[in-house]
């Protein structure tokens, strides 16, 4: 990665943070890969595997984006388009906390955007 020394320093506590199993870093891990953040390349594989990653440790907001890429399948084509995985996960997230795995998701891609 080629990036200003602080973001070196994020890049690196926030990979060691998912490799150690914080489910919250796993998904802003996923995040900066899938749309190029805070010097990480864009890597759709690598983002679909943290969401996995994290949404398998419950995380809601993870659950989420997976089952978007799922109804969809990724933009590069690393996953195809699976509405019943889909489905499947949206079923992991209970029903009154939807929105707020919405205002989460935007709360982290707002503050990763704004240390661009």
């Amino acid at each position: 990665m080629n990036y200003p020394e602080s973001e070196d320093l994020f890049a690196k506590y926030l990979l060691k943070a998912a490799e150690l199993g914080n489910s919250e870093a796993m998904y802003c891990l996923a995040v900066c890969y899938e749309r190029g953040l805070r010097g990480f390349q864009v890597n759709h594989t690598k983002a679909f595997a943290w969401y996995l990653e994290s949404a398998s440790k419950n995380y809601h907001p993870a659950s989420l984006e997976v089952a978007r890429i799922f109804t969809v399948g990724a933009i590069d084509g690393s996953v195809q388009a699976n509405p019943k995985a889909a489905q499947e996960f949206l079923s992991r997230i209970p029903k009154e906390q939807l929105a707020e795995c919405r205002q989460i998701q935007q709360r982290i891609a707002d503050w990763l955007n704004s240390q661009q």
